[in-house]
């Protein structure tokens, strides 16, 4: 292949042609768009908007043509993704196409992404390893956000790394029936915040001597694709990429020192790693989320399915609301599993329907029962998942045992599971009873043009009201006998939809914040246990997507 014929090779060649993975140039219908990561994988990909299953075939024996040779492939819920390898250059080739309903505008999505690695850099998959079936696949939370997967070889594959100093290490060294030091067939990160990935320093500050690890996978993005997502002005240092930043090159670090010999494969969509008992499957990564949609660290998480001889783990990190909500418009009932390790600490994550679609008949709680008492999750929709829907709970415990089933039990030990809360037999859920919330524009006063907002989930003993006024084109809602939690709960959600802080005040235990987006504008308040929002047309703080700033108006950041 000739490099003056590849993908991107103007913008290549100033950052050094040898560093990166090349891939032949795409000539289909799509609009180009080229991402670099800026990390230190060297990754980047490219995004043809607009492009047809037609040009993703094309595309595919452009690269045989070119002497790529198909590695693996895969297909969910008409998407398709496959890895070619020419044995250089790693391409990984997927066409999305979902239909994304929103706000009662429908628009098609469809593009080609095609992600671009150097064998330098990044290790292929592994498929079809010979292994001796010597154990039991054992699934276990060691520490909060860490999940270790025991294979049938007696190797490990773990996920995450929590926060706990030695609790990885010794649920490894508890469950090892090889003898011997632990061996870590991979270590999965879902996204580089602290609480994910402390574990995985802790273990190696220690033990890098009495543990074996032999790939790291991850789907990090670099510094710059990390929108400064607490403070959106122009000029803002971009503190929170550099924070993810530090974390990924502080495990490259160690990598370096303590286990030279570890593989890295860097995550990308529709990847399949065939391991003992185990097959795992990547379905989201940061790639497929738009990059200017990277508004929250959170949004960056890789998810994965793994299945194994008892059935199917959907793991989904700190997957927040509109993370999930692609993830599930890409694959809608694909995401079926019996299992599922709730988004984001069982707090905030993981939109309703998501959860609807991969219809777990388990869930695990990322968390400790003191923790999931004092934030109130169960039997609370502010984390969009109804514990009742699932058969059996899984909770993090503080004891030997790394988890403790809480429901499906008897009813005395179902209270001892939620001593707080009102404890309501199962119940059969519909999810199309409660697809059109309360608190949603009809779709005559969303074509009139009243302004919009995101959705209220609360629970509990609250009344309502709800006023239009169609002279100014506004609606305000009342929502009383709510508390603190609820508030803070309303005030997140609309930054998981996109709306931005324009200004916030307190005055003692009353707060007042004005969001807006790109065309509406919303005032939210709460006071003596009363959350009222006024909705309406943005007027002047109408928000610029590009640069994150206010048109037409002056934006103060609010003290923290």
């Amino acid at each position: 292949m000739n490099k003056e014929n590849c993908l991107a090779y103007a913008q290549l060649k100033e950052r050094g042609l040898e560093n990166y993975g090349v891939a032949p140039a795409y000539d289909g219908e799509g609009v180009e768009e080229l991402v670099f990561s800026f990390d230190r994988s060297k990754s980047y990909y490219v995004y043809e908007h607009g492009a047809s299953e037609k040009d993703y075939r094309d595309y595919c024996d452009k690269l045989k043509e070119s002497g790529f040779e198909l590695y693996s492939s895969n297909a969910a819920n008409g998407n398709s993704f496959a890895t070619y390898f020419d044995g250089e250059n790693i391409v990984n080739v997927s066409y999305i196409s979902y239909k994304d309903v929103d706000k009662y505008i429908v628009r098609e999505v469809s593009y080609l992404l095609i992600s671009v690695d150097s064998i330098k850099n990044s290790a292929l998959p592994c498929i079809g390893e010979k292994y001796e079936e010597i154990t039991t696949v054992k699934v276990s939370l060691a520490g909060i956000t860490a999940l270790t997967v025991r294979l049938t070889d007696g190797r490990f594959l773990v996920i995450d790394g929590g926060m706990d100093r030695e609790r990885i290490y010794n649920t490894l060294c508890k469950q090892n029936v090889l003898g011997g030091k632990p061996v870590v067939a991979a270590w999965m990160f879902s996204h580089a915040h602290g609480d994910h990935m402390n574990g995985f320093y802790h273990t190696l500050e220690d033990h890098a001597e009495d543990i074996v690890i032999e790939r790291i996978i991850h789907g990090f993005p670099g510094e710059s694709l990390y929108l400064p997502y607490k403070n959106y002005m122009e000029g803002v240092p971009n503190i929170e990429g550099e924070w993810m930043s530090r974390r990924v090159n502080k495990m490259y670090d160690y990598i370096a020192e303590k286990m030279p010999e570890c593989k890295y494969t860097i995550a990308h969509a529709g990847q399949i790693f065939e391991y003992a008992g185990v097959k795992l499957e990547v379905l989201q990564t940061s790639e497929n989320l738009y990059k200017k949609n990277m508004l929250d660290s959170n949004m960056s998480s890789v998810i994965y399915m793994l299945t194994m001889p008892n059935g199917k783990l959907l793991a989904l990190g700190d997957g927040v609301d509109a993370a999930s909500k692609i993830l599930r418009k890409i694959y809608g009932k694909a995401l079926r599993c019996d299992a599922v390790v709730l988004a984001h600490h069982a707090f905030n994550g993981g939109d309703e329907e998501m959860y609807y679609c991969a219809g777990a008949t388990a869930a695990i709680w990322p968390l400790t029962l003191e923790g999931l008492v004092d934030k109130k999750l169960v039997g609370n929709f502010t984390n969009h998942f109804d514990y009742n829907s699932a058969k059996y709970n899984f909770i993090m415990s503080k004891d030997d045992e790394s988890m403790t089933l809480y429901h499906g039990m008897s009813e005395e030990e179902i209270k001892h599971f939620t001593p707080k809360f009102d404890v309501k037999p199962a119940a059969e859920v519909c999810y199309e009873d409660r697809k059109n919330p309360k608190h949603y524009l009809t779709e005559a006063q969303a074509a009139e043009g009243y302004g919009d907002a995101p959705r209220y989930y609360g629970r509990g003993e609250e009344t309502e009201t709800f006023v239009v006024n169609p002279e100014d084109k506004t609606y305000e809602i009342t929502i009383s006998g709510v508390g603190r939690y609820e508030y803070d709960y309303y005030w997140n959600s609309f930054k998981r939809d996109g709306y931005v802080r324009m200004e916030e005040s307190a005055d003692g235990e009353s707060r007042y914040v004005t969001f807006a987006d790109l065309v509406n504008e919303a005032k939210l308040s709460f006071v003596d246990g009363v959350i009222t929002v006024k909705v309406g047309p943005a007027g002047k703080n109408v928000l610029d997507l590009d640069t994150m700033t206010v048109k037409g108006g002056k934006r103060e950041i609010p003290e923290e």
